[in-house]
């Protein structure tokens, strides 16, 4: 599901899903959580339903303004236009307001979970994230045990491991893109799936992929390969 926002005073947006666009206009001074009740609003299937919102790699909080996350009209800076997603300059070159795309994530919500949702966003750390990414708890695990191996830190069960892993993926955000533009989670699971199938022969495309998507092709290519390992060392 995408949802495009418009800048300036009004922010519109369009939802996608199963082959539906539902368009409405909101404030993009709105806070997040009134903005995942407009969605609900309009959405009566959606009632039912946990929104998470997610803007360049970033979990939108409740009590956050859309302009916290540097959703805003000014389109003057030359660093946005060059990360911009490439779905959105044609439009953005057709029209006067600025548009961006924030992705939207359906769950259910289970009884109680409405008020331990914020516990459950920040659990997520290090290479846990990478499992909403499309990968599987098994392959992120292993991918965890190389790391910390190579490493010599062996503590990847703690917070301190968590957080070696935190600054070896912001360190890698940093080298394939730049520093106030995370790269999002749809570039990067393509990249992830390209490398993963694609293994080392995948990395003599690398040029002639998007730049947003090449953190995620080392990633897939580094796991191909250790799962390789693992499978020739158990067998």
């Amino acid at each position: 599901m995408n949802v495009i926002i418009d800048g300036l005073d009004n922010v519109i947006i369009n939802i996608r899903l199963n082959e539906q666009n539902i368009k409405f206009s909101i404030s993009c001074n709105t806070e997040v959580s009134k903005l995942k009740e407009k969605i609900k609003e309009d959405n009566p299937e959606l009632k039912d339903k946990y929104l998470r919102l997610i803007y360049n790699g970033k979990v939108l909080k409740d009590d956050k303004t859309l302009t916290d996350y540097g959703i805003v009209a000014d389109s003057s800076s030359s660093e946005e236009n060059d990360n911009e997603n490439d779905e959105l300059k044609p439009l953005n070159e057709e029209n006067i307001l600025r548009q961006y795309v924030i992705h939207c994530a359906v769950s259910e919500l289970l009884e109680n979970e409405e008020h331990n949702l914020e516990p459950q966003i920040q659990s997520n750390l290090g290479f846990d994230r990478l499992v909403g990414l499309g990968l599987s708890q098994e392959e992120v695990d292993v991918f965890r045990r190389h790391f910390h191996i190579l490493r010599n830190t062996y503590d990847m069960n703690t917070e301190q491991g968590r957080q070696l892993e935190e600054e070896w993926l912001d360190s890698q955000r940093d080298d394939t893109g730049n520093n106030n533009n995370m790269v999002s989670q749809y570039d990067f699971l393509i990249g992830l799936l390209i490398g993963l199938f694609g293994g080392l022969i995948s990395l003599l495309f690398v040029q002639s992929i998007s730049k947003k998507k090449v953190f995620g092709l080392y990633c897939g290519a580094l796991l191909n390969v250790i799962i390789g390992i693992e499978k020739i060392w158990f067998s």
